[in-house]
């Protein structure tokens, strides 16, 4: 249950500050893109580039100009201190190694959570210009159309996106192989939003997050559910946003059969 309630007039005009700025934030990356850029490492399996800095700034000043909420909780922030009443969920651009390799899987991501809840979110992927957002309750949509996450039952001819960094968690490789046993096939696209978005419109039938981040999640998860889909953790619980972990977006059609794979044999670290 939410603290109190927050007016729907107030999540409309949020909405719509946040689709503007994400598709501004896209269409700056593209355009800076063009000119060149420098590739900066972050730590020793992380690139990142000054236009990640720059978008990240731009999309700060946007939502300050446009919304009351003033508190941003970025990339870095992997445990989350939920005294704060609101607050957005920034990731200027999900997916930069891709970005820097040429591929076209890349977006900005951005999420507003009040009170625990994530009651909207928008991801823009400027190469191909698809916008998708959801509003809490009121479904989920790709470029104003409404998407529904896959019909498909059966486990066996599902196609599952995996997390790319098998480094972060110990037992990440042997739940990959105990994975491509039981579906039809496997993805790794390197792209939380991207993945998310698949689910979301019945592309992919599920996601696996490794030891993720609050800012991989919180959008693409909202969208997921706002589809028809299903989010928890790798228990089968909500997601806890104090202590984002190991996730499980799917369609939710065979959603307990991906925890028994994943919590089968021994426990995850």
């Amino acid at each position: 249950m939410l603290k109190t309630i927050i007016e729907e007039g107030k999540l409309n005009n949020y909405l719509d500050v946040a689709k503007k700025a994400v598709v501004k934030v896209g269409e700056f990356i593209e355009a800076e893109k063009r000119k060149g850029y420098r590739v900066i490492r972050k730590e020793k399996n992380e690139l990142v580039t000054e236009i990640d800095v720059l978008a990240q700034a731009q999309l700060i000043n946007l939502l300050k100009e446009e919304s009351e909420c003033q508190t941003f909780i970025a990339e870095e922030k992997r445990m989350l201190d939920l005294s704060e009443d609101d607050f957005w969920v920034i990731d200027p651009m999900d997916g930069t190694h891709n970005f820097i390799a040429g591929l076209p899987f890349y977006g900005v991501s951005l999420a507003y959570l009040y009170h625990g809840a994530t009651m909207l979110s928008a991801i823009y992927f400027p190469e191909s210009k698809e916008l998708y957002f959801a509003q809490k309750g009121k479904g989920a949509f790709c470029n104003n159309k409404p998407i529904q996450v896959s019909s498909n039952g059966s486990l066996a001819k599902s196609i599952v996106a995996y997390d790319n960094q098998f480094y972060l968690t110990k037992n990440s490789l042997a739940n990959f192989i105990k994975l491509q046993e039981s579906v039809f096939t496997t993805r790794i696209l390197g792209v939380a939003a991207r993945d998310a978005c698949f689910v979301a419109e019945g592309v992919l039938d599920a996601r696996i997050w490794n030891s993720t981040k609050l800012c991989d999640i919180a959008a693409g998860g909202l969208i997921v559910a706002e589809a028809g889909g299903r989010v928890t953790d790798f228990s089968g619980r909500p997601v806890d946003f104090r202590a984002v972990r190991d996730v499980i977006a799917s369609s939710g059609r065979f959603h307990d059969d991906l925890v028994k794979i994943l919590n089968s044999d021994e426990k995850n670290d």
